[in-house]
């Protein structure tokens, strides 16, 4: 189980300002679109384009992103500022098309709205997004403080966690690890403390917890390569 290196990479950052991530060539239409949100409270930022909105992270972002459907479209993996962590997309479109709609919505977008945009459609889809990506983000703090509880185990410690999980008796983990059993139920008590778990299913919860997060931690770095 490779915890160590992974973990640190998606170490706890403070939580960023939820912002509408405003995407659209239309200096006019994003212009009026800005000015709505930012009226009803909300913090905007502007792109021309779903590129400059790419290259403009420095770090993790909150919120959610509304771009023009005449942008293309935009894969949510390409909008992970951290393993797990993605902002929501609406879409906006100057022509009714079916199936750009249904494409937007498999892609995972929040809404898909037609121009002349309606205020009050617009709103409540970023409402939406806004509560979405804190349900998001507080799964993935919940997943964050799990992962700071694994770094603190040693590599025997990890051993006897990926093997109690598996749902090995101490006497076959005593004798794969060649300890006693003796030191198995030392490293399992010890596991489970650090853990913060007081049943086995728990332990299991969490070990199940940080394969997803690796798995999720590895699928990023691809994504970042291919861009």
């Amino acid at each position: 189980m490779q915890l160590s290196t992974d973990i640190h990479m998606a170490s706890q950052s403070p939580a960023p300002q939820q912002t509408v991530h405003l995407v659209e060539s239309d200096l006019a239409s994003r212009a009026a679109v800005a000015r709505l949100l930012r009226d009803n409270g909300y913090d905007v930022a502007e792109y021309d384009d779903s590129e400059e909105f790419a290259s403009a992270s420095d770090g993790p972002r909150a919120g959610c992103v509304v771009i023009s459907a005449d942008q293309g479209s935009m894969d949510r993996g390409m909008i992970r500022d951290q393993p797990g962590a993605t902002l929501p997309v609406i879409y906006v479109s100057q022509v009714d098309d079916v199936r750009a709609s249904v494409e937007a919505m498999k892609s995972g977008a929040v809404d898909f709205l037609l121009k002349p945009i309606d205020k009050h459609a617009l709103l409540r889809a970023v409402a939406a997004a806004f509560e979405l990506d804190h349900r998001e983000r507080s799964a993935f703090i919940a997943r964050q403080s799990i992962r700071s509880c694994a770094v603190s185990l040693t590599p025997r410690e990890r051993q006897v966690f990926e093997a109690v999980t598996s749902g090995l008796m101490n006497k076959v983990i005593a004798y794969d690890l060649g300890i006693s059993e003796i030191m198995v139920k030392v490293h399992r008590g010890r596991v489970m403390r650090k853990m913060n778990s007081r049943t086995l299913p728990d332990l299991v919860r969490k070990y199940d917890v940080l394969q997803q997060t690796l798995a999720e931690s590895t699928e990023l770095r691809k994504i970042t390569a291919l861009n």
